[in-house]
Formats: structure tokens, sequence, C-alpha cells
């Protein structure tokens, strides 16, 4: 049995996280989502993962530190950071493979979940 991609949505706004798991979800990959970096953190040691796309201000821990422990512990994992202000070069040196601005298109998600197809196999 082929395992589906599996991509790992933090973000603290319900309603946004929620959204990025239906459209994860609607392309044919499995979305997990998680209200905060600690969260997971507890996620990502449980299962494989993809895929993080992390939005930067959230409670208990940063989407940077977020990024940092991740590459850390999975340096094969594609991090993505989001945040409506501009820290694309702050996600860049925390060890993000990129970063996108909110509010997440369609085109977005669809070109970060075509770049996944490519890596798999």
């Amino acid at each position: 049995m082929v395992r589906k991609s599996a991509v790992l949505i933090v973000e603290d706004d319900t309603m946004t996280r929620e959204l990025l798991c239906c459209a994860v979800d609607a392309c044919g990959f499995e979305a997990h989502g998680c209200e905060d970096g600690i969260a997971a953190l507890a996620a990502a040691t449980e299962r494989c993962f993809d895929c993080a796309i992390t939005d930067y201000r959230m409670p208990n821990m940063n989407g940077l530190e977020l990024t940092r422990r991740l590459r850390a512990l999975f340096p094969a994992l594609l991090v993505i950071g989001a945040s409506i202000e501009d820290k694309k070069k702050e996600f860049l040196e925390a060890g993000a493979d990129g970063f996108r601005l909110k509010p997440l298109r369609i085109e977005d998600i669809d070109a970060l979940l075509s770049l996944i197809r490519m890596m798999r196999p």
C-alpha cells in the first residue's frame, strides 16, 4: 500500500487551519492541523510528514522557532513559512525552504503540492 503524502499545517487561527487542511485533502494529500508549535513538534515525532507549512505568529512558540526545531530533527522535511508580514528573510535564516505571504492563495498551495509530487516517487 502506498502512503499518501502528508502535510503538517501549523496555524493558530482555527478557520484558516481548517480551510488549509481541506484544500490539501482535496488535492489528494493527507493534512494534519496543529494550533501551535508545541503540538506540531509532538505530531512530527509521532508520524512522518513530507512538508510542514507554519504560520509566524502563534502562541507558545512562533514559526521561526518551530522551523529551527523541525530542521534540526528532520533535515529532509520541506518547511514553508507563512505570514501576513514579510518574514521571508527570517524564515530562510531559520532553515525554511520557502516562504509565502498570507493569505495563502490556492495557487500557492497547488505549487507547493506540485513540488511534493515531484519529490516523491
